[in-house]
């Protein structure tokens, strides 16, 4: 369904059309249906707040009867899931959208942008309690609705409401549309990212696996819905360190974009910037470059210098670079995508700000604590004041701060910085999320180096604990944790045997 706003437009528009004073017959005549369509509105609560009275109103204007209206009612009743945009599934519209000549619309970089997110999450949650006290929460109308708003709140990292409008969503379909239904698998697959999204690697596993396979006996393994599965299957792989794996799924990927859409289209070289990504996971860094620039080569000829692949691929060369300490020519990289960033979206847009923590990560590795604790500062008073306090990517960033606060050995600081993150992280995204997990191990790391043994050796074992639970004994989050507490300990026996 369309934004929000766009129905309050609508509804605006009929309610000047239904209170103007007509001149000629067929003015009058456009009033009055103006004024039967904006009883509707009303009725339902369509761009407007729902109100009986006001509906009334509006429908003694258009001259009508109580019963044509209700009549109208019963036949939006009647709509069923899969009808809205039935004629967009295939044909022309479905062949340009996969071919990327059609781009989505997202919403959120707007919200983002002017800073509407209370006002739209209400309006939302409004929308829907009024349709659903008219239509029910099982109509096509009432879980468009959710799915929108989920996806919006998904978008500004707010996990925990998302799922949970999502699960709505999707045991409904389940049950009117049933599980093998295009719209419950596409309901499928947005629970499954959320999930992902939160650290939960194993469950949007199991769910993207039981995806994949649906999609693969529905409309078969070239489709571009089994695509994208198995291409967010490969990232939650590449979450759990299983490189090799998501490097095969990449792989399978690229083959059928390069075999559907060609070389050069976005979605194929998106794929070879993820296969790339692994191949950084797996310290093959040179492998990693050369397709790096492979892809921004030709992202750049085809696509153009401030295309979002282009851009992506640079941020993510400058990340290899980072990797292998090459760290001048990873901040020449990333500062040239902050510029352009800057310039085509605004200092304040996600992906500007994104860049911007880059740069003082890459600052940071060279340390120079003053310079990237400026950055820092300034991306997190921008960060707060628009993605908001609790929002990932803030507390990430204020994470790093504290970091130039660790590094400059002012521990203070750094304990009481960290200590805010976790808070926030743990209430967020959860005790097991892997954010909120670096989090415990940075407050021990900060305890280790105070000398404060006891406190410090009570948070590592809950780190190794979890980290054992949730990514494996032998995963290498889980090494390095055991290894700061074996190295913690014999730092311990040095104090000790000095005294």
């Amino acid at each position: 369904m369309a934004d929000s706003r766009v129905r309050a437009y609508i509804s605006m528009c009929l309610k000047a059309k239904a209170l103007c004073s007509p001149s000629t017959p067929y003015c009058v005549m456009c009033s009055q249906k103006a004024a039967f369509e904006l009883a509707i509105c009303y009725r339902v609560g369509f761009g407007v707040l729902r109100n009986d009275e006001e509906s009334r109103t509006m429908l003694n204007l258009s001259k009508k009867r109580r019963e044509e209206l209700e009549h109208e009612i019963f036949k939006l009743k009647q709509l069923r899931h899969g009808t809205l945009d039935l004629a967009f599934r295939e044909g022309n519209f479905r062949e340009l959208l996969r071919k990327g000549y059609i781009p989505t619309i997202s919403f959120a970089p707007h919200y983002n942008e002017h800073q509407r997110w209370d006002r739209i999450e209400l309006e939302y949650r409004r929308e829907i309690r009024d349709m659903e006290s008219v239509f029910g929460d099982t109509h096509v109308l009432v879980n468009s609705l959710k799915s929108t708003l989920s996806n919006i709140l998904s978008s500004q990292g707010i996990w925990k409401k998302s799922e949970e409008l999502l699960m709505q969503v999707l045991e409904i379909r389940k049950r009117v549309l049933g599980s093998q239904h295009a719209d419950t698998i596409t309901s499928m697959a947005n629970l499954a990212f959320v999930i992902n999204k939160q650290g939960r690697w194993k469950e949007a596993e199991k769910l993207f696996v039981e995806i994949k396979e649906m999609s693969l006996n529905a409309v078969g393994a070239e489709h571009p819905d089994t695509i994208d599965t198995m291409k967010c299957l490969a990232s939650t792989f590449s979450s759990q360190g299983r490189w090799k794996e998501a490097e095969k799924l990449n792989l399978q990927v690229i083959e059928t974009r390069k075999r559907m859409l060609g070389v050069e289209h976005p979605d194929t070289l998106s794929g070879m910037a993820s296969l790339a990504t692994t191949f950084v996971g797996q310290g093959l860094l040179e492998k990693a470059e050369e397709m790096f620039l492979q892809v921004i080569d030709t992202s750049t000829r085809v696509l153009g210098a401030e295309h979002r692949v282009t851009l992506m691929s640079m941020a993510n060369l400058a990340s290899a670079y980072r990797e292998q300490r090459r760290l001048k020519e990873a901040e020449e990289l990333i500062l040239q995508v902050f510029e352009i960033r800057k310039r085509v979206m605004g200092l304040e847009h996600p992906v500007t700000l994104s860049s911007m923590a880059n740069l003082a990560s890459t600052i940071l590795g060279q340390r120079r604590w003053k310079d990237a604790e400026e950055l820092f500062l300034q991306v997190i008073d921008t960060s707060k004041r628009v993605l908001g306090v609790e929002h990932p990517d803030t507390l990430s960033r204020m994470s790093n701060l504290a970091l130039t606060y660790r590094s400059q050995e002012r521990w203070t600081e750094a304990e009481r910085l960290n200590i805010q993150v976790f808070e926030a992280q743990k209430k967020v995204m959860g005790i097991e999320h892997p954010s909120t997990i670096t989090s415990i191990k940075n407050l021990a790391s900060i305890f280790s180096h105070q000398g404060r043994w006891k406190d410090a050796e009570k948070l590592y074992l809950q780190v190794i604990e979890t980290r054992k639970r949730v990514l494996g004994a032998e995963h290498r989050s889980t090494v390095a944790a055991m290894a700061k507490l074996e190295a913690m300990y014999k730092r311990e026996e040095l104090e000790t045997r000095r005294r």
